[in-house]
């Protein structure tokens, strides 16, 4: 349970200690892809950017990109990612524009 990530990170903490060589975590629950550590996820199909519909944390980011239809939600489940060329990180700090943007062949798993 995320809903009061700035309460208590442990958890995210323990995740992030466990990424070795990795900038950032890619959180999976029950086979479906929901957030990093730091930020709400987009994947690049192509066409459009497409957040997951299972996220532990309704970000503001991605609840006001959503409303302006400029991101789209589907489930996205872990072997689904490699249909993606690239995914970005949204949150309060991060948008379209300024997000950080990293290919979906740099995933280690």
């Amino acid at each position: 349970d995320y809903h009061l990530k700035y309460a208590d990170r442990t958890i995210l903490n323990e995740l992030f200690a466990q990424k070795e060589n990795a900038d950032e975590v890619i959180i999976i629950k029950n086979g479906l892809v929901t957030d990093c550590s730091i930020a709400n996820l987009i994947f690049w199909n192509g066409e459009k950017w497409i957040t997951p519909n299972s996220p532990l944390l309704l970000g503001t980011q991605r609840q006001y990109l959503l409303s302006k239809g400029l991101i789209h939600e589907q489930q996205i489940r872990e072997n689904d990612i490699s249909n993606y060329s690239m995914f970005g990180l949204i949150n309060a700090f991060f948008n379209l524009q300024n997000m950080p943007v990293i290919s979906t062949k740099s995933i280690l798993r």
